[in-house]
């Protein structure tokens, strides 16, 4: 490892700390979001950033490959194809990379090990779900395998302190290896824009202007529990049929859920809009979020996005929710899976115009005072030069500076 980036007196960077991140994939996802977020608000005065991706293509690659940066594609042709290792490996030797930061399973495991044969003095994962009841770590193999390659990290990010908690329970993993990094929200662009253009909005997506929306922004996947909020939602439509749904998000269980839309009589007052590049505008379009998952989430970036916009929000009590959400001062929450329950609480919003306002101002005064992307930006450039140069100042009490 060469530290002579670092001035020996004053131990500041004499140049730019080199980084490269791997992500599994370029679909539309929190967690892809959030990398290409950081990535493009990282200060390039600091970091030469490079991005590999071990994954499939999908709605976000134009977004990512229109970064400033080197962007590469090492995904498999097939299942035991080894050669996209390889090559990361020879990549990481010849590029002479400082950090590797690394987002979503396989990137962890491919991404870890690489660095690790590399002699890279970094290796960071960023985890950003839980691991709790092993939804996403089911398999022997991605149970063991995560467990394997985390071996190799020296720094695990933990996007809440709920995944931190899940993340203990492997054996063997170090604890001390786990920070807490939480997610932060654009500010500048997820903000309440005001009434006329919620009325703007809601005629463009052909919605009744004084109709009360409950939005839903996540994967149609079985985990984001589309399917409990849909049994929710139904007797409440039958009660009163000026409520109307959005829902964002792209995934394998769609054509299900269209399915038990049409079966629930839903399909006038059910909106499914797929991927969308102008959730802030959807956002100002509701009255109430909801985010109905089963299992898996890390601190769900829906959710404070939001806020951010002044919206309440009715979530499951999974992963970290319950960190950013205080039941009945900014939202509710309900356990999961719990269909009466969740139509309650969504009854009780619907129901009373004064304390969805309340719950909406506090969710948005939350939101901005304590989870700003501009914080989360900061951590991790800390987190980077911090952890270098402490490795540096080790080699130097070595005598070995230079």
């Amino acid at each position: 490892m060469n530290c002579n980036f670092l001035d020996k007196n004053n131990y500041k960077l004499r140049r730019r700390i080199r980084i490269l991140f791997i992500i599994d994939g370029f679909r539309l996802g929190g967690a892809e979001i959030k990398l290409f977020e950081l990535i493009q608000n990282l200060d390039n005065k600091l970091f030469d950033i490079e991005l590999i991706n071990v994954g499939s293509q999908g709605a976000l690659s134009d977004r990512f490959y229109s970064l400033n940066i080197p962007v590469f594609n090492l995904s498999r042709k097939h299942r035991f194809d080894f050669f996209p290792f390889l090559k990361l490996v020879k990549k990481l030797k010849r590029q002479k990379i400082d950090i590797v930061q690394t987002t979503l399973f396989w990137a962890d495991f491919i991404g870890s090990i690489a660095g690790f044969f590399a002699k890279i003095p970094i290796i960071i994962s960023w985890e950003t779900v839980t691991h709790s009841g092993k939804y996403y770590h089911n398999k022997l193999q991605r149970m063991y395998g995560y467990r394997f390659a985390m071996h190799f990290c020296n720094i695990i990010v933990a996007v809440s302190k709920q995944v931190k908690k899940s993340l203990k329970q492997y054996p063997g993993l170090n604890p001390d290896k786990i920070r807490v990094i939480y997610y932060g929200v654009d500010l500048k662009k997820h903000r309440y824009v005001g009434k006329q253009f919620k009325i703007e909005k809601r005629q463009k997506l052909n919605l009744p202007i004084n109709s009360f929306v409950i939005g839903i922004i996540a994967r149609l996947e079985p985990q984001k529990g589309h399917r409990i909020f849909i049994e929710a939602i139904s007797e409440l439509v039958k009660e009163n049929s000026n409520i109307y749904v959005l829902s964002v998000g792209e995934g394998s269980q769609k054509d299900n859920i269209v399915e038990q839309i049409k079966i629930n009589n839903l399909t006038n007052n059910f909106r499914i809009l797929g991927a969308r590049d102008d959730i802030p505008a959807i956002l100002n379009s509701i009255d109430l979020f909801c985010l109905p998952s089963i299992a898996g989430e890390g601190l769900p970036n829906a959710i404070l996005e939001a806020m951010a916009c002044g919206k309440p929000v009715v979530a499951t009590d999974v992963g970290g929710s319950n960190e950013i959400i205080r039941d009945g001062f900014n939202g509710f929450l309900v356990p999961s899976k719990n269909t009466m329950l969740l139509r309650s609480r969504l009854i009780k919003l619907i129901s009373d115009p004064d304390l969805l306002k309340f719950q909406g101002r506090n969710a948005y005064q939350f939101v901005t005072e304590e989870y700003s992307l501009e914080n989360e930006i900061k951590s991790f450039q800390e987190l980077y030069i911090s952890s270098y140069k402490n490795l540096c100042l080790d080699i130097k009490v070595n005598n070995n500076f230079e």
